[in-house]
């Protein structure tokens, strides 16, 4: 006959006291102080545990005690990224270690001050203060959204990129989405982020032996700064796409989740080619939604984390349906929306697209892979395209209105400066008696973000083109964009496009 156990004391103890048990367990891992601390800042949420989020804590834990010094994280948006890097764990690791420093930095300052205040929040609670509340205190003099400090020298500072954070340092220096999606395309924007983050808080470390680096963002362009630290090289890569490849974009060898596994271990649990990052909060459907809504361009950078140069393939043509005749009954709205040049027979082209919305999407009679009927929604009617002078532009503006009628609103780029101010309003000044709205346009890669709703639409196959002489140009246009030689065709479609799906204010001339 077998002996029976004997459950020592101490385990007996534990068992009868819970709470005692779940607090322990809360200060050992922090994927169970997350649970406990969810409802703290999150209580009309329901805490979704899965796997990536332990996956999350299991790299963080390793900064923590030191097995891992600078860390990218890739992961979708809405995932609890930044609930689990920037609020609970910086309070959590002030349960052992409150003479920690954090400086915390966002693309955007509002959301750098927004989780400084959640984790504020958590070490203020009355769950936080009955468990730990002896291990420090929060300082009266220095409790501020983005600085609060603590009586063990311990202190937290939220900043934005490029934001100014002259003399401060950190033991953990922390990015949490650096590019802001809309800005990313510029070049310039873009490079400053990159700039910023490896000659300002790189030197930010308190201890440049023992200080840690840590990213954590979507990705949105090949040259972003995810793709910069992996081609410099010396950060683990915890690369968390929505749909399961089994593979990273990065060709660089370096230690990441997708391969050959980071250095503590770890590899992407997942085993079957699409499989989904956590079906219970973004199901198949969803995803489904989300690749429609964003396209190809968008949805491969942010939600599968291998971001794609915009080489020609902005623009999927062939999804363009070619039609002999619009139904003028269903059409809703139409704008003709001018992109100006001057130059009689040389230079850029003047161009004036019309296009319009149907009233009820027309059925194309294609189904999509997903097996849901392909609606067009938007049609392009005609373009007028040619080199002309400034008063020969005039005048073929003010004559396409006339053959259009009132009824097809006027949208009229205003190029940066007094020439460009001059230029509108002369046209401005011709089309009295319609609906003309003026449009401002600056800034380098205005044209590529400008584009992209319109992209979006084209790829889902929304948009008809009524067949006409200016057919064959317009198309391959679109086909070599953004590296095409001339941009002026899609750049006024992207704003007719625009102004269709989105309502603006109108001047009336």
């Amino acid at each position: 006959m077998a002996e029976a156990t004997t459950i020592p004391t101490t385990v007996q103890n534990i068992l009868a006291h819970p709470d005692e048990l779940n607090t322990e367990l809360a200060k050992r891992k922090l994927k169970h102080y997350i649970k406990g601390a969810w409802n703290v800042v999150e209580p009309k949420t329901k805490y979704k545990a899965n796997w990536h989020i332990e996956a999350i804590c299991e790299h963080l834990e390793a900064v923590t005690n030191g097995s891992i010094r600078n860390l990218l994280i890739n992961i979708p948006p809405r995932f609890s990224k930044s609930l689990t890097i920037s609020v609970f764990w910086p309070t959590w690791s002030w349960i052992t270690n409150p003479s920690v420093r954090w400086l915390f930095s966002s693309y955007s300052h509002t959301l750098a001050v927004r989780d400084s205040v959640k984790s504020r929040r958590i070490l203020q609670s009355n769950w936080f203060q009955a468990r730990w509340g002896n291990s420090f205190k929060l300082s009266g003099d220095q409790n501020a959204k983005q600085r609060y400090e603590n009586d063990q020298q311990g202190y937290r500072i939220a900043t934005s990129v490029g934001g100014s954070a002259t003399g401060e340092g950190g033991d953990y220096v922390v990015v949490d989405d650096p590019h802001n999606v809309f800005e990313v395309e510029s070049d310039t924007v873009r490079e400053s982020t990159i700039l910023w983050w490896d000659e300002v808080m790189s030197s930010r470390l308190n201890d440049q032996e023992t200080g840690c680096k840590i990213i954590i963002m979507q990705r949105s362009h090949e040259y972003d700064l995810a793709g910069h630290v992996l081609n410099k090289g010396g950060y683990e890569h915890l690369n968390l796409p929505m749909e399961y490849e089994a593979k990273c974009i990065v060709e660089t060898k370096h230690s990441c989740s997708q391969q050959d596994g980071t250095s503590i271990g770890y590899t992407d649990p997942r085993t079957n080619e699409g499989e989904l990052l956590s079906p219970t909060r973004m199901g198949e459907q969803s995803v489904r939604d989300i690749r429609r809504d964003l396209g190809s361009y968008a949805y491969a950078g942010q939600y599968q984390q291998k971001p794609t140069a915009r080489e020609g393939n902005m623009f999927r043509v062939d999804e363009f349906h070619i039609v002999d005749s619009i139904n003028e009954k269903n059409v809703k709205k139409e704008w003709r929306s001018w992109d100006k040049a001057g130059t009689e027979g040389a230079g850029d082209y003047t161009v004036g697209v019309r296009m319009g919305k149907y009233r009820n999407p027309r059925g194309t009679g294609v189904t999509a892979s997903d097996g849901e009927q392909i609606m067009a929604r938007y049609f392009v009617r005609d373009v007028v395209r040619g080199q002309w002078s400034t008063g020969q532009r005039e005048a073929k503006i003010k004559r396409a209105s006339e053959i259009d009628g009132k009824s097809v609103w006027i949208t009229i780029e205003q190029e940066p400066g007094s020439g460009g101010k001059e230029s509108a309003e002369a046209s401005l000044k011709n089309l009295v008696g319609r609906h003309v709205e003026i449009d401002t346009v600056s800034g380098e890669g205005n044209k590529e973000k400008r584009a992209d709703p319109y992209s979006v639409a084209v790829e889902n196959g929304e948009v008809d083109l009524l067949a006409g002489p200016w057919l064959h140009g317009y198309i391959e246009e679109h086909r070599h964009f953004p590296q095409s030689r001339y941009k002026d065709q899609v750049d006024a479609s992207a704003r007719a496009f625009n102004k269709l799906k989105t309502a603006g204010r109108v001047h009336v001339g």
